[in-house]
């Protein structure tokens, strides 16, 4: 297994793993958010957030997105631990490109 970490001009860090041979791909987007992190009123926030992700944009509902990435045999979903919430999209490593 190879992997490379890239610090983005806008100081987003990124990881990317390679593993020949792999048939899946996986795509993650991981933020410090989570219950161990909130207080008071922001008590749930996370995961409040983390539902509100899949309602979509204006443009692009949720139920559209999630259809464009399971007619290519990927699945997306979203977890919020306590110190971190985590986003992906798991795929055929073919349609790699397009998700």
């Amino acid at each position: 297994m190879q992997h490379q970490q890239i610090k983005l001009q806008n100081n987003l860090e990124t990881l990317f793993i390679n593993s020949p041979g792999s048939t899946a791909a996986s795509i993650q987007i991981w933020f410090r958010a989570g219950s161990a992190l909130e207080t008071g009123k922001d008590k749930g926030i996370a995961h409040f957030l983390e539902h509100m992700f899949f309602k979509g944009t204006p443009t692009r509902p949720g139920a559209a997105i999630a259809h464009e990435v399971e007619s290519l045999g990927g699945e997306m979903n979203a977890f919020t631990s306590f110190d971190y919430t985590c986003y992906y999209i798991n795929s055929p490593n073919e349609h790699l490109p397009k998700m």
